[in-house]
């Protein structure tokens, strides 16, 4: 049973534009850290459908003039939602995301959101009993208080001529995560290479050969999120993600000028939860990741 109220007849699914915008982004910095996906495609797409990935056609509800809902289905099948949390907004945006020209295929949200979203999609698309479900914990950490170390390792900006290395790490933690990424290639080193640009890619080195990765999801204004954070098997448990996050860290309040930054991860990852609560991190909420199962 969903959390919320019934959703009201006097809903209106207005597309993104100007005179919503305002109201649009104060419902998205209300809740602004767990709004960060919304806000960064935004900020890097757009509010309109391109080649891009992660871009999206973003759409708002409106209730009596006020923005309450702004959801959008990526390019790559994955709904991505912020609501007022006053009523159960899914059979309204499931089925306008079924107008889309993509398949839907996940949902990433607050947690109470994204899984009220799936219980409504799992029932009207076939397919979507089959799924993977991680109920994750969301971290923050205000960067005021930090102070520059000198890592212990080679750390450093991943360039252009990193792809394949980073490509084949990223598909083993895609792998390891049971995540469905419904990306073709061209456009994920199309991605790769705007992320190499913004500096948002980090990887230590060790003989000239990539041992692990980290990277800023996103940067949007003085809030920055860090995910994508794997070592290979062979190197664990050596301190590495521990030195990687925190020059991330550093990057970010030096270079990036954040204030904090927010991650997450599963609830039954000790060892990353350690690891992060270790550098400062504190709990602040769940983010939901659900996504279809590729058998389903």
């Amino acid at each position: 049973m969903s959390i919320f109220k019934k959703l009201p007849n006097n809903i209106e699914i207005i597309k993104w534009n100007e005179k919503l915008e305002h109201q649009a982004y104060e419902l998205l910095n209300k809740y602004k850290e767990s709004s960060l996906f919304l806000l960064a495609n935004l900020k890097e797409h757009g509010s309109k459908l391109t080649d891009a990935s992660y871009s999206a056609n973003f759409k708002c509800l409106v209730k009596n003039n006020q923005v309450v809902a702004v959801f959008a289905l990526t390019r790559t099948g994955t709904i991505l939602v912020q609501t007022d949390r006053a009523y159960d907004y899914s059979e309204i945006i499931v089925s306008e995301s079924l107008k889309e020209p993509i398949s839907i295929s996940g949902v990433i949200a607050e947690w109470d959101l994204a899984k009220q979203i799936w219980d409504y999609a799992k029932n009207k698309i076939f397919g979507f009993d089959k799924v993977f479900c991680k109920k994750t914990m969301l971290f923050s950490i205000r960067l005021n208080d930090l102070v520059y170390v000198k890592a212990s390792f080679c750390i450093k900006y991943l360039e252009p001529q990193n792809y394949a290395e980073w490509n084949a790490i990223n598909n083993a933690l895609l792998l390891e995560r049971n995540l469905n990424q419904n990306e073709n290639e061209t456009a994920k080193h199309k991605r790769f290479l705007g992320n190499i640009q913004h500096q948002y890619l980090f990887g230590v080195f060790i003989n000239k050969q990539l041992i692990a990765t980290a990277s800023f999801i996103s940067c949007v204004d003085k809030l920055g999120q860090i995910g994508d954070v794997f070592t290979i098997p062979a190197m664990r448990r050596q301190g590495l993600a521990k030195e990687l996050v925190y020059q991330l860290l550093i990057d970010g309040k030096i270079n990036k000028h954040l204030e904090e930054v927010v991650l997450f991860t599963g609830e039954d990852n000790h060892a990353a939860i350690k690891l992060y609560e270790g550098l400062g991190f504190k709990k602040i909420g769940y983010i939901g990741l659900l996504f279809k199962s590729s058998s389903g």
